[in-house]
């Protein structure tokens, strides 16, 4: 007897490494991987994350990891009235997304995360999507490294 295989049919071009099943779990060992060796010359308090690109790949990598979350809502799009939620008193976080278009999302998570905690630092941003990062750009006002994974 001939076995089914399931056909994935995805209809997002940027979120690939995250709905499709085959990639998904590296993607996310990959990140796990990159931030253990980043830790072991940086403290994580926690990781800040927004939208479905990096929801999608915080919340396996806070289990994984046993880093707490700062959630980022997006406004006008969320189901509370929260605009953060997760970790208030982190010294240090990382961002964690996809990729950098024009550093818009980054910017907007640093400056909540701000609100949440004057002392909070941001120590890294790792993307999932390297493919998708744009090495035209300068992003040297995130004052930090990013990897790409």
């Amino acid at each position: 007897m001939k076995k089914k295989v399931n056909q994935v049919n995805i209809s997002s071009d940027y979120l690939y490494p995250v709905f499709d099943p085959t990639q998904f779990p590296g993607t996310v060992n990959k990140m796990v991987t990159k931030i253990k060796s980043f830790q072991k010359k940086h403290k994580i308090d926690a990781i800040a994350f927004t939208g479905t690109s990096g929801s999608a790949v915080a919340y396996p990598l806070s289990y994984k990891l046993k880093i707490p979350l700062i959630c980022i809502r997006k406004e006008k799009t969320n189901h509370t009235h929260y605009k953060y939620e997760g970790r208030y008193n982190a010294s240090t976080y990382i961002i964690v997304d996809d990729f950098i278009s024009t550093g818009a999302t980054i910017k907007k998570i640093k400056k909540q995360v701000r609100e949440i905690s004057r002392q909070s630092k941001l120590i890294g941003i790792f993307l999932y999507n390297a493919s998708m990062f744009d090495p035209g750009h300068s992003y040297k006002d995130f004052n930090t490294t990013i990897y790409c994974v």
